[in-house]
């Protein structure tokens, strides 16, 4: 869950410089560096997040995914935990695109539950310093 909290922290600075760029108009190398940096920041905790919450051990995901489980099951569960772990690492080194995808497509609710509200906010700021609005980077 610190990803998530780390996400949005460099999304609210990616938001923060990019206002600023609208404020000084500038747009030089250095600006679009910062603007860079901060999105990728945002984009890699919330892949790590997302990723680390899927029902895969040795993923945190398994953990709550357990907890929700009735004991018999869990119990039948766990006989094929190290099998599923290894499934899963094979997915990992092998099926690279299948997994990205299915990040991506997990991904999406995620982004809107902290792009949204930040940049809905920050949009607001703009519009009352007489800016043009960012746009929602939302995907």
């Amino acid at each position: 869950m610190s990803n998530i909290f780390l996400g949005t922290i460099a999304w609210i600075l990616f938001c923060v410089v990019y206002t600023v760029i609208l404020l000084t108009n500038r747009n030089g190398s250095m600006t679009a560096t910062l603007v860079t940096l901060f999105y990728t920041l945002y984009s890699l905790n919330m892949v790590l997040a997302v990723f680390n919450l899927l029902p895969v051990p040795p993923l945190d995901g398994y953990r709550i995914f357990g907890v929700a489980l009735p004991d018999r099951w869990y119990d039948s569960l766990m006989q094929y935990e190290r099998y599923i772990g290894i499934a899963f690492l094979l997915l990992v080194l092998f099926g690279r695109g299948l997994l990205g995808q299915l990040l991506n497509y997990i991904l999406i609710p995620f982004n809107y539950l902290v792009q949204y509200p930040v940049t809905w906010l920050f949009q607001q700021l703009q519009g009352l310093l007489g800016l043009p609005q960012m746009p929602m980077f939302i995907g």
